[in-house]
């Protein structure tokens, strides 16, 4: 189960019905409850399980988890029965926006997925079509992604978050550069040759701190566009431009290609040819990459305790050393830590365009790449297939 967290528009987390949206409880003839009460009593539901709380992480309570999923489930039961009894009704859309994201949370990806394929953008907020096309982004979905942001315009878009996601959805797809760099506030094309390009990698800069915010195939795209965009506008000679055609390599980077030199170079001797590895970056200010580590670490000795192979290593992006030591009782015991002091200007970090923590990189037993930036139930998942496979 994903982490929850209430009244949130973070990614891969439980959601209370969003704010503002809830109206008091009332009744629709013969179809029972209406959907407003529906995601009244949910809501009710979970922050009475809650007692208070503010968010439950994965494995902190076993019992609360339990509880919250079984409220889930049987809120998802209510919700396909409203839908069977109101086939017709303007509401729909909101029912299939709640049953997708509930989906999500729980982890059930299929289900999710079919949900908010069915979703169109009349009926849903803007809030709404965001969210849903976000979630459809990471379940590989992109174009459905982008069908359903289609025609939302900045005056649409209440804050800069939903600013920002917007133009991380639209920068998935070639041509719409100009528009993305419209919702941003940035100067594009001939405007910013003509003595621009310093407002640019200023406003550019000023952004790439808001990144983390976004899921990570998001913010890499995004992050992407903004680079080629600077690199247009600096001579192609100057060391600022080599350095973001490194970058720009390394978030080119996807399943299926080799390892690349400055990341094979670093990990000579620490990779055992034929088995599969594992590269985990985390920083001891991130708690939550210090709890992926621990879980990552639990799985690893369960499947060795079954005989299969896969070795790892946790790379520390900490500059000192202190810091690091001053996490170490944290750590697992056993776990193999790489640290050279470089943050995130190491070769392992620059090799792969590294932007938050935790991030891992899983490469099999050909040593081309499988898996990048995955965590949580979807790094298990793939660790399990991949380990005791031929």
């Amino acid at each position: 189960m994903r982490q929850i967290l209430l009244l949130s528009a973070l990614p891969g987390v439980f959601f209370l019905p969003l704010p503002g949206k809830v109206q008091p409880p009332g009744r629709t003839g013969a179809g029972g409850k209406d959907l407003k009460a529906i995601l009244a009593g949910h809501a009710r539901d979970l922050m009475d399980a809650l007692e208070g709380r503010i968010r439950a992480l994965p494995g902190g309570d076993p019992k609360l988890e339990s509880r919250l999923e079984a409220i889930q489930r049987g809120f998802l039961e209510k919700l396909r029965t409203w839908r069977k009894a109101h086939p017709g009704s303007p509401d729909l859309p909101r029912a299939l926006f709640e049953e997708g994201k509930t989906w999500w949370s729980l982890g059930e990806d299929e289900k999710a997925c079919s949900a908010l394929e069915a979703l169109t953008p009349r009926g849903l907020t803007p809030e709404q079509r965001l969210l849903a096309a976000q979630w459809l982004v990471l379940l590989s979905r992109p174009s459905q992604a982008l069908s359903l942001v289609r025609g939302l315009e900045k005056e649409d878009l209440s804050s800069f978050r939903e600013r920002l996601l917007l133009a991380a959805i639209l920068s998935l797809a070639p041509g719409n550069e100009k528009d993305v760099l419209a919702l941003l506030g940035l100067p594009s094309g001939e405007e910013s040759r003509e003595g621009r390009a310093e407002e640019f990698r200023k406003g550019a800069a000023r952004l790439e701190r808001a990144l983390p915010g976004l899921p990570a195939p998001l913010a890499r795209s995004l992050e992407a566009l903004l680079w080629r965009e600077e690199l247009s506008l600096l001579p192609s000679s100057s060391p600022e431009a080599a350095r973001l055609r490194t970058l720009l390599d390394a978030l080119a980077l996807k399943p299926g290609d080799p390892l690349p030199r400055a990341a094979s170079k670093a990990l000579e001797g620490l990779r055992k040819e034929g088995t599969p590895f594992l590269l985990l970056f985390f920083q001891a200010r991130a708690p939550l990459s210090l709890q992926v580590l621990s879980q990552t670490s639990r799985l690893l000795s369960k499947l060795r305790e079954k005989g299969e192979d896969l070795s790892w290593r946790a790379v520390s992006l900490d500059k000192r050393r202190r810091d690091l030591e001053k996490i170490r009782g944290k750590i697992p015991k056993g776990v193999p830590v790489l640290h050279d002091g470089r943050g995130w200007e190491g070769p392992l970090a620059r090799a792969f365009a590294v932007d938050r923590v935790p991030y891992t990189v899983l490469v099999g037993r050909d040593g081309r790449i499988l898996a990048l930036g995955l965590t949580g139930r979807m790094l298990s998942r793939k660790i399990e297939e991949i380990a005791g496979g031929d």
